[in-house]
């Protein structure tokens, strides 16, 4: 959330609720899999079903 905050000088604030629910739609859709972790860490792959929705830069 910090690193957001400070890569968009400012302009993004993202609260905890956002990022959970955004990770919440993303494995409901299929385009990302939790992959386990602990009670700090979740790790998580994009799946391929997910690879068409990312924004080429």
């Amino acid at each position: 959330m910090q690193f957001t905050e400070e890569i968009s000088n400012g302009r993004v604030k993202l609260g905890a609720g956002t990022i959970y629910g955004a990770i919440k739609t993303m494995l409901d859709k299929g385009w990302i899999e939790a992959l386990g972790g602990n009670d700090r860490k979740k790790n998580m792959s994009l799946r391929m079903k997910g690879q068409k929705w990312l924004p080429m830069y």
